[in-house]
């Protein structure tokens, strides 16, 4: 870990904060593997905390963190620094007061519909013509398109826009870091993202999505130079600022026939691994606790159910963090009644 994190302080060192983003600057990092950590040039046993990559507070200070496995060394080292730079700007998020996060517990009740799924991948078509060329007539049947599911799929339009304002933005100071450390990995990142807006399969889960997305929507407008509040204690998000800029006409329904099929295999898959749980012999334990936390990527909910594939935190008079895969069930209030899981989580 001592090579790696030396190779990625070199490169931090030549990178110039304040053009990835206004007043940003560097905050420490830290890596670790199952059992230690290196913090500032330190080895220490992993603090308990430590899990994913992400940024977080250790002794008073913020850092961002990465779990180095085996893949990490296979990373190439300008990639892996943009993306500890990625989760430093979560940090930055953090220090100026970033308010627009998203309620990950309710998007778990995120309706996959047809129409506002295909009016979504509409808009990565005309995202894509935007990279590529930008023209008024593009961008007003980008904002005509937006404003049709704000006003119609409100709930799920304001989840992925925070989506994208949040992650979007770390996002897209990840892609301004490899603009300064390979320009070339800057420009297969931009076209990887525009190839998975555009892959049908990908809008089943729509948090993944949303990155990309909100990533290049900052690219639009920075390429472009359209009016945005850089300042992270604003309050809109980027498609309620994108938005606000005049256009004209209204959205027209429309329902692509593979997105029909693709809602269909979202739930079947759902159905199948919640029974294949219930079907199964499982340590249950009765439970009166509500739902705290949840890993967005690898969390759904079906009927009464909610799958976790990782890990969960609940609470009743005290916090409790749960590892592994888990089933809870709920009531008809959203209160977790039961726990199913492989071995004993609690």
């Amino acid at each position: 870990m001592r090579k790696i994190a030396a190779e990625i302080k070199a490169r931090l060192n030549i990178i110039d904060f304040s053009e990835l983003w206004p007043s940003f600057h560097e905050f420490p990092f830290a890596l670790y593997d199952d059992e230690k950590a290196l913090i500032n040039g330190k080895e220490i046993t992993k603090p308990s905390n430590f899990y994913g990559n992400t940024a977080i507070t250790h002794e008073d200070q913020v850092y961002a963190i990465w779990h180095v496995d085996a893949d990490t060394f296979k990373i190439d080292l300008d990639i892996l620094t943009s993306k500890i730079v990625h989760e430093m700007f979560h940090a930055f998020q953090q220090e100026q007061g970033e308010r627009r996060f998203p309620n990950e517990l309710k998007g778990l009740d995120y309706s996959y519909d047809c129409v506002n799924l295909s009016m979504k991948y509409l808009e990565s078509v005309k995202i894509e013509k935007l990279c590529k060329n930008f023209s008024e007539k593009n961008f007003n049947e980008l904002l005509v398109n937006m404003n049709y599911r704000k006003e119609n799929y409100s709930t799920e339009f304001q989840y992925e826009s925070k989506i994208e304002t949040v992650e979007g933005m770390a996002q897209f100071v990840e892609l301004m870091t490899l603009k300064q450390l390979d320009i070339e990995h800057y420009r297969k990142k931009i076209f990887k993202m525009i190839e998975y807006i555009k892959t049908i399969n990908h809008y089943g889960k729509i948090r993944f999505l949303s990155y990309d997305f909100g990533t290049l929507l900052m690219l639009i407008i920075k390429e472009n130079g359209l009016p945005f509040d850089y300042d992270l204690t604003c309050e809109k998000t980027i498609a309620d600022q994108l938005l606000e800029s005049p256009f004209n006409g209204s959205g027209k329904p429309y329902c692509k026939l593979e997105f029909k099929e693709l809602i269909q295999d979202i739930y079947a898959t759902r159905k199948n691994i919640v029974m294949t749980i219930l079907d199964n012999p499982h340590d249950t334990k009765i439970l009166q606790h509500t739902l705290y936390g949840v890993d967005p990527l690898n969390t759904f909910a079906y009927d009464q159910y909610i799958y976790c594939k990782d890990f969960a935190a609940i609470k009743d008079d005290q916090l409790t963090w749960l590892r592994g895969e888990m089933l809870f069930e709920t009531d008809k209030d959203g209160q977790l009644i039961k726990l199913y899981s492989k071995k004993s989580a609690i």
